[in-house]
């Protein structure tokens, strides 16, 4: 086992309602609050050394609440580290955001010929309501070296 500090920075992005986020770490939850200035989130957690799971449910994103570029809403992920560590390269490159298109924009875009993503690697501009997710192993530093060294695979 080992204990591990989590710290993650959200900027938020609105003209009317706030954005909403809740945080889990293998379905238990440390936040679930609106964000309404930069806020940072940090919690400690004891970890058995096996795989993981990190999530972010953005919500509170209604179709109101786009209406041009200058009055939308999101939810910008600014940072995460965990024990310290900036993980910048790994969130872009192991984390994914399962958006929830809004159902007229979605078809909309597909009138277009637009293709939505359902899984979207590395965001961490949160437009849509949806969540994000990173998969990682305890112990925490062999799992930074086996990144290094390109032995990571998240499926």
């Amino acid at each position: 086992m080992e204990t591990i500090k989590f710290e993650l920075l959200f900027k938020p992005i609105f003209w009317d309602k706030p954005p909403h986020a809740k945080i889990l770490l293998d379905n238990k939850e440390y936040f679930n609050d609106y964000i309404t200035d930069t806020t940072l989130v940090s919690f400690h957690e004891t970890l058995a050394f096996e795989d993981h799971l990190l999530e972010i449910l953005r919500s509170n994103k209604t179709d109101d609440q786009s209406v041009d570029e200058n009055k939308d809403q999101k939810l910008l992920l600014k940072e995460v580290k965990i024990d310290g560590i900036n993980i910048r390269n790994i969130v872009w490159h192991y984390s994914y955001y399962v958006p929830e298109y809004p159902k007229l924009w979605s078809l909309y875009q597909k009138k277009q010929g637009v293709e939505l993503e359902k899984y979207v690697p590395g965001e961490t501009i949160f437009a849509h309501n949806g969540g994000w997710n990173l998969k990682f192993s305890s112990p925490f530093y062999q799992y930074i070296f086996k990144w290094m060294h390109g032995e990571i695979i998240n499926d």
